[in-house]
């Protein structure tokens, strides 16, 4: 335990002296008729030494595995108050020959205190397990040994109301016999008003014990009522690879299990439909390469320019929100659809080897727009398409130009989805530096060249500025995937 937990046991012990004193001169007349150092000095001297053995005995506790702190916790002030009431007990007996009566109100009174503080300090200790099993990332296996929230409720209630009532009824029989005794010589007035002061005593100072527990238990569930909230949170954001503490043996740590069990379930879904969407972007892209007479290495370098031009983007703070990790994954993943429309375009255009005419130009343009209206197709009531919206962007507007002179919707600036910008300088240069049947391959210099010449008309400045900072790892693309 820390210092500020020993601080709250010397505390504990202090208040305890003090109660023990004056509850048993309220709810014993021998104890009453003691005087005050015959009262207080033997409970001084005894709760000091059981203070003394109790903070040594603590390191023992300190020492245990986590799961079993909090019930030894509370055992240690349990014990501990139970042999000093049996202490003072004997005391008594020995040197005032009390009845037994007198002492086995002394032990109730000991034992009560030691029940009450017993539950505080263990639930100070289980907000201590808590917080190193999170620290730790240890998770329980509640099946091992559940204890039920409303279980530990109703003890603690019944204790609590138990107190109450067994006190009462003690010091109510003190002062019964104290008006048998005194009789008509007793002033009705002030003898009522010392009762209804002893009563209320009593009950403010159980109901202080028993406010501090409440107060206690409930900021314990708190803690673990914001694990989990926060959980909830993260997974209704899209993280999933958040986790609840199992920290308790109880209903908390049933449903920590579950959310982490529905977590987990989440998980797999998610990468079922990835892979569902993988395969369905790689059987779209397959077919229409299938009919195209560019390659299969035009699609992976392409999208993997794409990549490396919205990671270096990413380092923007302007550009952070849309390029999240995600999102770029998604975009990556989505790129080799950007020439999907050509499915549409006849045989005696889309591989024609020399110059197209105008008319079958403007034909070939068409395939922007026969892409964007097959994927929105492919949407259909799908309840998560981000990835075919970017698919969708990518294949309508990769043709745009930033001076708003591209097709298929004379776009301009901004007015051009970024997913967009980053694929027309990505394809561009593959099909500068690519050889084909009507041309040879460019290098790469002579590439770079033309991709600047095209900054702010072609293509977005801040993405030719991209690919200059990141031209070696174009150059390692190409080389890897020719």
């Amino acid at each position: 335990m820390n210092l500020n937990t020993n601080k709250i046991t010397i505390l504990h012990y202090l208040v305890g002296m003090i109660l023990l004193a004056i509850y048993g001169a309220k709810v014993c007349p021998f104890l009453d008729s003691l005087s005050i150092l015959q009262l207080i000095v033997p409970i001084i001297i005894f709760f000091s030494l059981a203070l003394a053995v109790r903070l040594k005995l603590q390191k023992n506790i300190d020492e245990l595995p986590l799961e079993k702190q909090i019930k030894a916790q509370f055992f240690l002030e349990f014990k501990i108050f139970m042999i000093t009431g049996l202490i003072l007990s004997i005391s008594n007996i020995l040197m005032y020959q009390f009845p037994l009566e007198s002492s086995l109100k002394v032990i109730f009174g000991t034992l009560m205190l030691g029940i009450f503080i017993g539950i505080d300090q263990a639930l100070i200790r289980e907000r201590m397990t808590i917080k190193a099993y999170v620290e730790q990332k240890i998770n329980l296996n509640v099946s091992d040994a559940f204890l039920s929230i409303p279980g530990k409720f109703i003890t603690m209630s019944i204790v609590m109301v138990g107190s109450i009532a067994t006190v009462l009824l003690m010091a109510m029989k003190k002062d019964l016999d104290w008006f048998h005794e005194e009789g008509i010589h007793l002033d009705f007035f002030k003898a009522q008003m010392s009762i209804l002061g002893e009563i209320s005593f009593i009950i403010l100072i159980i109901f202080g014990y028993s406010l501090r527990i409440i107060l206690m238990f409930g900021s314990n569930l708190r803690i673990l009522l914001k694990h989990q909230n926060e959980a909830l949170k993260m997974v209704a954001k899209g993280d999933l690879e958040t986790q609840v503490p199992v920290v308790t043996h109880d209903e908390f740590g049933l449903m920590a299990e579950g959310t982490n069990a529905m977590i987990h379930d989440l998980k797999l879904q998610r990468e079922k439909v990835k892979q569902t969407r993988d395969t369905i972007i790689q059987g779209m892209a397959t077919l229409a390469e299938t009919r195209d007479n560019e390659t299969g290495a035009h699609i992976i370098r392409t999208q993997n320019y794409v990549k490396v031009l919205a990671k270096e983007l990413q380092k923007q703070e302007q550009f952070n929100e849309y390029l999240t990790d995600e999102n770029i994954e998604i975009i990556y993943k989505s790129a080799p659809l950007h020439d999907i429309g050509k499915v549409g375009i006849p045989d005696e255009i889309l591989l024609k080897p020399g110059k197209l005419t105008d008319e079958e130009f403007h034909i070939m343009k068409k395939h922007a727009s026969i892409g964007a209206h097959a994927i929105e197709n492919t949407k259909g009531e799908m309840l998560d398409d981000s990835f075919l919206n970017f698919a969708q962007e990518i294949a309508h507007y990769h043709h745009e130009k930033w001076d708003g002179s591209g097709y298929p919707k004379g776009l301009k600036g901004d007015e051009i989805p970024l997913s967009a910008r980053l694929m027309a300088v990505a394809d561009v240069y593959d099909a500068l530096i690519s050889k084909r049947v009507y041309k040879d391959g460019f290098t790469h210099e002579k590439a770079k060249e033309i991709i600047i010449e095209g900054r702010a008309k072609h293509f977005d400045p801040i993405v030719v500025d991209a690919f200059i900072v990141t031209e070696e790892q174009f150059k390692a693309i190409k080389e890897a995937h020719e």
